[in-house]
Formats: C-alpha cells, sequence, structure tokens
C-alpha cells in the first residue's frame, strides 16, 4: 500500500485519474483505464501494472524514476495473493510524530484557534491551547468553567451539536466529546470528556461538523501537501461510517447544509468543494458534486447561506467569495482585504456576514446580494469592527446578528456589538484546582 501511495496516487486520483485509472481504491485497481484492465486477478506475472513498471517498457511507469526490484517484487506477491486492500496502511503512511512521544507544549502558546457558540446562544465554547473552556453568556459575569481533561496538542477545532447535548474538539491525531450539559442541568455547567478517540488519524483535524439531525459528525484529516481526508462518524455508536480523500492537501474547513445534504470542504490546495451526503442502510457516503477554483491560496473558511443557495469561502488570498449553491456560479467577490481571511460565520437571518482576519480586524459584511460580470465586486457593503493588536483565527455570531465575538492568538476572546465597538474581552481563566491536580500527577 505505501509503495502504491508513495508512487502512484498522484497521478491516479479521483482528480486527475490519467489514462483514466484509478488506483485510490480497490474496485478503480481491477477495473483499469482506458486501455483495459491492469492487474489480472491472483497473478502478477500475467498482470499489465507489473508489465509497465520494467524499466524496458514504453511507456514506462512511474514516468520520471524507476521502482527497485524489490518493489515490483512486492507489488507482484501482492496481486498474486489477491490484492488484499489495507486502508489502515494507507491511513497511516507518512505518519508524523505519534501521539504519544508529543512533547510538552510551551506554557504561554494559549492560542484561541476555534469558537463554538451553543444553539440557545446561551454558552461559548472555547478552544485555548490544550484546553476547552466554556463561558456563561446568560449572566453579566460571563462565568468560565475549564474542563479537567486536556488535549495532547492544541485543539484546532469545535463543533456543537444542534441539540446542544455534545461538543466535538479536535487538535493533532485526537479526537474529544465532550457531555455539554443534560435537561437536568438548565445551565449547561456539566463539561464531561465521555470520548477520546486517537487511533483513527493521521494529522490534525482542523475542522469539525455535526449534520444537523446530529446523526453524523464530519472531520478532516490527511497529511499536509499530500491528502486532504473527510471522515464521517455515527453518533449512536461512535463508529467510523466512512472516509474519501476530498482534497491533495490539508482541509481546513467543513460545514453541513441545513438541510444536512450537503458537505462543503475548503482545502490547502486553494479549492472548495460540496460533496453530497447520502444516507443508506449500510452507512453513509460523500459523492462530490462540484469544486470552486477561485481562490489564489489556502481556503480557510467556508459556509453555507441559512437558506444553503449561498456558500461562502474565505482564504489566504484575502479574498471573500459567494457562491450560487446550485448554479455553481460565483456571484459576489470581496477582494479588498489587507489580510488573510481565517474564519466566517452567517447571521442566522441571512442578511449579514462576519469574518476574522489574520490583520485582528473583524469585518461585518450586508447587502449580500447576488451580482454578476461588472459589479461582481460591490455585490457586498463591508464594515470593519475596532481592530485589536492580535491575529484573530476565529469567530462566532449570535443568532440576532448583534454580538461578535473573535478568538485571538494571545488567548483573549475579543466581543464586539453589530455596531462595532468592543465590548469585553475574555482573558484566560485561573486554572481550577482539579486541573492543577491532574497537572501535577502528570
Amino acid at each position: 500500500m505505501a509503495i502504491l501511495k508513495g508512487n502512484c496516487f498522484n497521478c491516479h486520483n479521483a482528480e486527475k485519474k490519467k489514462g483514466g485509472l484509478l488506483l485510490t481504491s480497490r474496485a478503480g485497481l481491477f477495473k483499469g483505464g482506458d486501455n483495459g484492465p491492469v492487474v489480472t486477478a491472483g497473478n502478477g506475472e500475467k498482470s499489465k501494472l507489473i508489465h509497465i513498471l520494467s524499466p524496458e517498457s514504453d511507456p514506462h511507469m512511474p514516468p520520471k524514476k524507476q521502482l527497485s526490484d524489490k518493489q515490483i517484487a512486492v507489488l507482484r506477491s501482492w496481486i498474486d495473493e489477491g490484492a488484499v486492500w489495507n486502508e489502515q496502511a494507507l491511513a497511516t503512511f507518512g505518519m508524523d510524530t505519534p501521539l504519544e512521544k508529543l512533547g510538552s507544549l510551551p506554557q504561554q502558546y494559549q492560542p484561541v484557534l476555534a469558537l463554538a457558540l451553543s444553539p440557545d446562544g446561551k454558552t461559548l465554547a472555547v478552544a485555548r491551547g490544550q484546553s476547552l473552556t466554556r463561558y456563561d453568556l446568560s449572566n453579566t459575569n460571563f462565568t468560565a468553567l475549564t474542563a479537567a481533561e486536556r488535549h495532547r496538542d492544541a485543539v484546532q477545532s469545535l463543533a456543537w451539536s444542534h441539540n446542544g447535548k455534545l461538543i466535538a474538539s479536535g487538535s493533532y491525531r485526537e479526537l474529544c466529546i465532550w457531555d455539554a450539559g443534560s435537561n437536568s442541568d438548565p445551565s449547561g455547567r456539566t463539561l464531561k470528556l465521555t470520548r477520546r478517540i486517537t487511533n483513527s488519524f493521521v494529522s490534525r483535524i482542523n475542522a469539525a461538523a455535526f449534520s444537523p439531525d446530529d446523526t453524523l459528525l464530519a472531520v478532516s484529516d490527511g497529511l499536509p501537501t499530500k491528502s486532504g481526508i473527510i471522515r464521517i462518524w455515527q453518533t449512536a455508536s461512535w463508529k467510523p461510517a466512512t472516509n474519501w480523500e476530498a482534497h491533495r492537501d490539508s482541509i481546513m474547513a467543513l460545514e453541513f447544509s441545513h438541510d444536512g445534504k450537503m458537505l462543503a470542504s475548503g482545502g490547502a490546495d486553494k479549492l472548495a468543494k460540496i460533496f453530497q451526503v447520502v444516507t443508506r442502510p449500510e452507512g453513509p457516503s460523500g459523492k462530490e458534486l462540484t469544486r470552486f477554483e477561485g481562490h489564489g491560496g489556502h481556503v480557510l473558511a467556508v459556509g453555507f447561506s441559512p437558506d444553503d443557495s449561498m456558500l461562502a469561502t474565505a482564504g489566504a488570498d484575502k479574498v471573500l467569495n459567494f457562491w450560487d449553491t446550485k448554479t455553481r456560479e460565483q456571484k459576489i467577490t470581496v477582494p479588498k482585504h489587507p489580510a488573510p481571511l481565517t474564519a466566517l460565520a452567517w447571521a442566522a437571518n441571512g442578511k449579514s456576514l462576519v469574518t476574522a482576519s489574520e490583520d485582528g480586524s473583524a469585518r461585518i459584511y450586508t447587502d449580500l446580494k447576488s451580482h454578476s460580470g461588472k459589479e461582481q465586486s460591490e455585490g457586498a457593503q463591508m464594515r470593519a469592527l475596532s481592530t485589536v493588536d492580535e491575529v484573530l483565527y476565529a469567530i462566532a455570531l449570535s443568532a440576532d446578528g448583534k454580538t461578535i465575538y473573535g478568538g485571538a492568538h494571545d488567548g483573549t476572546v475579543y466581543i464586539w456589538n453589530s455596531d462595532g465597538k468592543l465590548k469585553r474581552k475574555l482573558d484566560q481563566p485561573k486554572l481550577p484546582s482539579q486541573l492543577a491536580r491532574v497537572e501535577a500527577a502528570r
């Protein structure tokens, strides 16, 4: 599997499919390409795949280098034995540092890389460094509760279930599921780790999203510059349901449409995509519906409008784009930003949207009407909130659109009114004694 992935997948994948040949799945391997089958089951010697690897072959594969005799022998033997497909071997190919060998993060490294508002808007979850903190927004004190359990690396992503019961947090090769409270705890102050998944990932989990009915959790995985994988869990059993390679580089953002039929992704390969999510008796599956190629850098944020008619995308190229999800056309583009855009969030009424930026600015966009041609760049009115002296990585917007929350590199959460004034700052809370005891024990 390592030989195939390291030497063949770059050209014979779902995007390029050179010669009509797809080698990223066993079905594609046995289906063959434009010139017919390349594998004869149980007979490596008669398989075209083995013949074309010979240095005397014309054409010769791989085109720019020669596999060793040992590698060819391994492939021949593998086909002789039935070409057993090993997804786990593919997933771990090129794996970075094992989780158990991670060192400690610097104590001062506490960036807020992700934010999530509870469905009722009364609680804010904050990923700060390795920890997860919840703030009670229903009182003026904004009471903080910090979880006693922590990730082994900085938390990169957060997702709150739509029923308000669960929070998912992702970091380097680690997915945590938290009990966010129950009906017997209306205040939602309970924050208990219920599940930790560590054996299914090869790199950082940059994005996570619950389906609207909360039956599925989608998370990103993959190796930078090599692959971007979408993995989906069924929340009833927390068993892996399906996965597929969605991008050729890291996936930076994920979001389900409000009707649950689509899943949008944004990648470091400069692409945004929409996948159709179909739930079958044997489990869910994803099919690429379209891809958007309007960005010149990493796509760092994606978001469906409340009626799913538009998909907003923002990225490292300092551009905010709006796409029509039915016609696949670019309807609005807002390129006039001084720094990369790192996150976005729609207002519940669909009339406005906010972004976070590396220049420390949160911006509000209104008049989000579809435009085309010369009017494209004028298709949204932009207004910047008061700027802070820190990079903003995350953004959240209250349902009424009147309060904006921004997560910054220094660990601070900034809170603005919709009129642009900075309302409050939430600094890192003091760790509870329970967490101090846990850290001392470690």
